[in-house]
């Protein structure tokens, strides 16, 4: 009997330090996939609009620095020009995005900034295992400072007079102020190969009227489909 307790414990000895071992583990592995897996944006920014959730990056191009001080200036400015701040947002969005000389890896998706939150998680995974999927095979290829950088965006909105209306969780949510925003830009002039990368795209931004936010809640592609 007193074997069986003896090895009871000697069990109980093992066991548990074991168990503490795991978990700890288990800890570090979801604090550093979290911080692998880049949603929100970079850890370190350089300006933000804190009440909206819009933030520069530490290591921006001289272009997103400018293209976040206009979304800065349009948003604090005395009357609200809805379309300017649409066009703005949607060129923060497409700089930050389709450039990766200054992305940290291939979880390091630009522009998450200003999607729609709801799905934020649905177009970071889509983005991870689209368009930045070949980001660490272009790197090493090229270098990263040879790889993509925007260096010119344009954009024209135009409102929705009808508004948006958007299915989520079964439930169709409409949203008064919506906005069609037809963005061109171009690449800097690096050694990647950029022939067959898309110039041009169609967004469709939303204003929440409960917290203010312009957000992208749908892309539509490279054709010309501003409405009124």
């Amino acid at each position: 009997m007193k074997n069986k307790k003896t090895r009871y414990r000697i069990l109980g000895i093992i066991i548990i330090p074991l168990v503490i071992i795991c978990i700890l583990l288990a800890i570090l592995a979801v604090t550093s996939l979290k911080s692998a897996v880049n949603i929100t944006g970079p850890a370190e920014m350089e300006s933000s609009i804190d009440d909206l959730g819009y933030h520069l990056r530490s290591d921006a191009t001289d272009l997103q620095k400018t293209l976040f001080d206009e979304l800065t200036e349009a948003l604090n400015a005395e009357e609200e020009d809805e379309e300017l701040i649409a066009e703005s947002i949607v060129k923060n969005f497409v700089a930050d995005f389709y450039t990766w000389t200054n992305k940290e890896g291939q979880y390091d998706i630009g522009g998450m900034d200003y999607v729609y939150t709801p799905q934020k998680t649905n177009i970071y995974d889509e983005a991870r295992n689209g368009f930045y999927k070949t980001f660490e095979q272009s790197v090493e290829a090229y270098g990263q400072d040879e790889t993509l950088e925007i260096d010119e965006v344009s954009a024209s909105a135009v409102a929705l007079s009808g508004g948006y209306d958007l299915e989520e969780d079964g439930v169709s949510v409409h949203f008064s102020d919506a906005f069609t925003v037809d963005c061109d830009f171009s690449y800097a002039d690096t050694d990647m190969d950029k022939s067959a990368l898309e110039t041009r795209q169609t967004f469709i931004v939303i204003k929440d009227q409960e917290t203010g936010r312009y957000e992208i809640v749908e892309a539509l592609g490279g054709e010309d489909v501003t409405q009124e």
